[in-house]
């Protein structure tokens, strides 16, 4: 079995953190569907399930068409009101016949691809994952998911709840993954995670027997704390390497420690089955090792900024 799915993240455009129910009222996307929201360990509040139906052509790494029909489901989170993120996936699997089926058909089976015709899993995640990042790399016949979850994380953002003045410039980031299921009994759980050129990153997934929804949490949950760890350094870099002025460097420091720095919570979203695994992935990455240091590093700064206050002061 072979999921494929895509999550962009990015900063809430709004000026301050949006509650619950605030949070609830942005994400009610689809009539007559519920949005689910939790506050503990962390406020996460998700739209419904959304289809979006695709008739395209597979990724492939050997430029080998084959034809692929079905839908994509797509959900929007807001994560401690201050984090939007928008996930896609679809299961790929071939057909049982040579021919294209009415529409209710795939409306029927939401979230799975049917390939007409042979294709070959290794190629379509190299294809998928290794083919070029962002969207003029895609070409306009091949399998978008990237496009899907942009148009859902744009919808959210323009949302009328929203007054569009966020504290912080802080770029989205983008996670193409992908899950392929073998269920042989000697085959282990096992990830690696790339930072591709720009806010492009892929990660790909070999599970044994664990489900493929709760990788995809693990995959939101990665996505989450990478774009977390990218922004904050993002800041602490330019800060360290630029002379500015104190009292716009405590500034800068005290947004990231007003709105971003409570977030920080890996793995609070994923399932007990996949705690190794996520745990393995923050290892290769170095997330923990990377923000511990830039937390340190922005209350040694707010530190020695305020003894150097409190003497100005005497």
């Amino acid at each position: 079995m072979l999921t494929l799915g895509a999550v962009h993240t990015g900063l809430v455009q709004h000026s301050g953190a949006l509650p619950v129910d605030r949070a609830a009222e942005l994400l009610d996307l689809v009539e007559g569907a519920a949005v689910v929201s939790v506050r503990r360990p962390m406020a996460c509040t998700t739209s419904p399930e959304m289809l979006t139906g695709v008739d395209c052509d597979a990724p492939s790494s050997t430029g080998r068409r084959v034809r692929v029909v079905g839908t994509i489901i797509g959900r929007v989170s807001v994560t401690g009101g201050r984090i939007a993120q928008s996930s896609v996936d679809t299961r790929l699997q071939r057909a049982a016949i040579s021919t294209r089926l009415p529409w209710q058909i795939y409306l029927g089976r939401p979230g799975q691809l049917d390939a007409i015709g042979k294709v070959s899993a290794p190629a379509v995640v190299d294809g998928y994952l290794r083919g070029g990042a962002g969207r003029s790399a895609v070409p306009h016949t091949s399998l978008d998911l990237d496009a899907v979850a942009m148009q859902l994380l744009d919808r959210v953002q323009r949302g009328d709840l929203l007054d569009r003045r966020p504290p912080l410039r802080a770029p989205r980031t983008t996670l193409r993954w992908s899950i392929m299921v073998d269920d042989r009994s000697s085959v282990d759980d096992r990830a690696s995670f790339t930072v591709g050129a720009g806010q492009a990153r892929s990660l790909e997934v070999t599970l044994g027997r664990h489900d493929p929804t709760a990788a995809r949490l693990l995959c939101e949950d990665l996505a989450l704390h990478d774009w977390l760890v990218t922004t904050v350094s993002s800041v602490v870099d330019d800060l360290a390497a630029t002379s500015w002025p104190p009292p716009v460097r405590v500034h800068r420091l005290n947004l990231l420690v007003e709105h971003l720095t409570r977030l920080w919570m890996p793995g609070a979203r994923v399932p007990g089955s996949m705690s190794a695994l996520a745990q393995e992935l923050d290892r290769q990455a170095g997330l923990t090792r990377q923000w511990t240091a830039c937390v340190q590093w922005i209350r040694d700064q707010l530190a020695a900024a305020t003894a150097v206050q409190s003497l100005t002061k005497m």
